[in-house]
């Protein structure tokens, strides 16, 4: 009983920790894709003035 419990406790922690990492990069990517972007978007404006 409590040998079960246990293991759908460690599985349950196992997923959440893999579902924050797989977050946590997609965060990290979005925000350096994006800075990337602001930063094409501010050349490209200053190129055209």
């Amino acid at each position: 009983m409590g040998w079960s419990i246990n293991r759908s406790y460690l599985r349950t922690k196992n997923t959440t920790k893999y579902g924050i990492g797989i977050v946590s990069r997609a965060t990290a990517v979005f925000s350096t894709v994006w800075r990337n972007d602001y930063f094409l978007l501010l050349f490209l404006y200053g190129t055209s003035i």
